[in-house]
């Protein structure tokens, strides 16, 4: 028979591999963002200009504030399914611009998102 500590191996391989190939996908969702809008530019003006454009974009971390909202709508998004939200109702009022402290952003977003970065940068 297998021991337990065989199992537990086994099932700690396995957890790992998961991640590991939920990371590899993360990344990709990240530069995959940024193909149709390559596309468009081609048709639009010209290869080359999608080309510098495309270019431009992912030197200025345009993937990574995709994958940031992303993850925000998918954490909102699961919250929602699990405890139950209601829906937007439109009142005509823009939307809040408040100052926030950093110290609140970090609360905020720390759990979803920094805590995930880290620990997907971390494979």
């Amino acid at each position: 028979g297998t021991s337990a500590a065989s199992t537990l191996d086994s099932e700690r391989t396995g957890e790992w591999e998961a991640s590991t190939y939920n990371a590899a996908y993360l990344l990709q969702l990240g530069f995959a963002m940024i193909l149709p809008f390559g596309m468009e530019l081609a048709l639009e003006k010209s290869l080359l200009h999608a080309l510098k454009e495309v270019a431009f974009n992912l030197l200025a971390g345009s993937w990574l504030f995709s994958l940031f909202t992303m993850q925000t709508k998918g954490s909102n998004f699961s919250s929602a399914l699990r405890y139950g939200r209601a829906g937007y109702v439109a009142t005509g009022r823009g939307y809040a611009m408040d100052t926030v402290s950093v110290v609140q952003l970090y609360a905020t977003y720390a759990s979803t998102h920094i805590y995930f970065g880290v620990e997907t940068g971390g494979l």
